[in-house]
């Protein structure tokens, strides 16, 4: 009797635990297609802008005197009916794209507070689902060292670099983070390693743990940056 119920208690165990990797590999891949979404979405609005810029330059150029925000310019296309059709329906569908991508943002956000809040927290939740993207899955990025956490993103400049015996690149996706790219030069390297260990602690933290530390985790960094840019002058 107490052979069978270890049994059944072992095979309960294993049961619950494939459940939650499946669950685990569900919301990895919800992440991941959500931000291939929001990506085409980026693309969709870059052209429909472009198009509507040329047609801006040649015909209406005082509206880019009058309106720096460009997309204030198509707000204002869009609500003329005096606009070629053509042209209002091209700044409807940009608007529509807008929207589409708000939403689409937000459901990121949802996913990764859900799945990976510490991640979310430290490098935000556009940046952190890149990362996840990037690698295939939360548990992944909990196994990478910070070294290549740091350089994700950037291997074929790194193989550029070991083919030509160049100098490695110093930072990948999170060169995206303003903490990395709008700092000065020479402590970009810096502080592209320093998030990227909080990023392996915070990845590891959300995988194995589930404790939230992310906000803890952002201040240290913050507190460290800000050293670190006022030591670069």
């Amino acid at each position: 009797m107490d052979e069978y119920r270890n049994f059944t208690l072992t095979v309960a165990e294993r049961i619950t635990q494939d459940r939650i990797s499946e669950l685990a590999k569900r919301k990895d891949l919800d992440i991941v297609m959500a931000l291939q979404s929001y990506d085409e979405l980026v693309k969709i609005m870059n052209v429909i802008q472009d198009r509507i810029l040329v047609w801006v330059k040649e015909r209406a150029p005082s509206l880019l005197e009058e309106k720096k925000d460009f997309e204030k310019v198509i707000e204002l296309i869009y609500s003329q009916s005096s606009e070629p059709d053509y042209v209002r329906k091209m700044a409807e569908l940009y608007l529509k794209s807008r929207e589409c991508r708000s939403a689409v943002e937000k459901q990121i956000g949802d996913l990764m507070e859900e799945t990976a809040p510490n991640v979310a927290a430290v490098i935000g939740p556009i940046l952190g689902a890149r990362l996840i993207s990037k690698v295939g899955s939360l548990a992944r990025l909990a196994s990478l060292p910070a070294s290549t956490i740091q350089i994700l993103g950037a291997e074929k400049a790194l193989f550029r670099a070991l083919r030509k015996k160049g100098k490695p690149p110093k930072h990948g996706i999170i060169f995206q983070h303003p903490w990395v790219h709008g700092s000065p030069r020479k402590i970009r390297g810096k502080i592209a390693r320093l998030l990227a260990s909080k990023i392996a602690v915070a990845a590891r933290v959300d995988h194995f743990s589930g404790r939230f530390i992310g906000e803890e985790i952002k201040k240290e960094l913050e507190d460290k940056v800000k050293a670190l840019r006022s030591g670069a002058g």
